[in-house]
């Protein structure tokens, strides 16, 4: 079976997992505070490691059985399927937080308004549904950033992003831009850029986006 084209992607681009460890640290801290936590689009279990050892309870989901090897190998909790069939059988207000992480991108409009109604229904009271996804204003992530990764289907940006979440009955939503686990070089280019555009270029290559149930 030939390797998928994302995976030879990776391979290509020299893909670096111990920035996104660096990067989901500090967001494991505030879902650990949402107990238990629901991972979407899991992948090796980069979320889940760090969560096990804050001792949160999580598990997670993904459609790559290479990925769930990973996470199982390490002693987590996590389980391969569809996202949205995973969300489907599960019982209302299961969950205190939800995350998914660089995930959104990958689907079509219809089906991500099917997650936010999905995941406010299995959220508790209060529940919090938190999602990452690249920023269509870092002029990188515009032009040739958002590409290379072959199985993207359309960036979400923040009006949209909003949108779902009122859509889905969300009592709030806030969204921002995420920058945590940048390389030093990375920080600089994007100043630069910023500078150069006079600010139209946002330095953020992601946004964070945390709506409440």
């Amino acid at each position: 079976m030939p390797e998928p084209l994302d995976d030879v992607m990776r391979r290509a681009i020299g893909y670096d997992r111990s920035h996104v460890v660096a990067e989901y640290r500090a967001l494991a801290l505030e879902l650990a505070a949402y107990p238990p936590v629901l991972d979407l689009g899991c992948g090796s279990g980069t979320l889940l490691d760090t969560l096990r050892d804050l001792g949160v309870d999580s598990r997670g989901v993904d459609a790559s059985a290479t990925a769930i090897a990973a996470v199982r190998q390490r002693g987590g909790k996590a389980e391969q399927g569809d996202l949205l069939e995973t969300l489907r059988r599960t019982p209302d207000g299961t969950y205190g937080s939800v995350f998914a992480g660089h995930v959104v991108e990958h689907l079509s409009s219809d089906h991500a308004r099917a997650m936010f109604s999905e995941v406010w229904r299995v959220l508790r009271a209060a529940g919090r549904f938190v999602i990452l996804t690249p920023n269509p204003r870092n002029l990188y992530v515009a032009g040739e950033g958002f590409w290379v990764d072959p199985t993207h289907v359309r960036p979400y940006p923040e009006p949209l992003l909003r949108a779902l979440a009122m859509d889905a009955r969300f009592t709030s939503v806030r969204v921002r831009g995420w920058r945590s686990g940048m390389p030093v070089r990375q920080l600089v280019t994007g100043a630069l850029r910023w500078l150069a555009t006079a600010g139209l270029h946002d330095v953020s290559p992601s946004l964070l986006c945390v709506a409440t149930k």
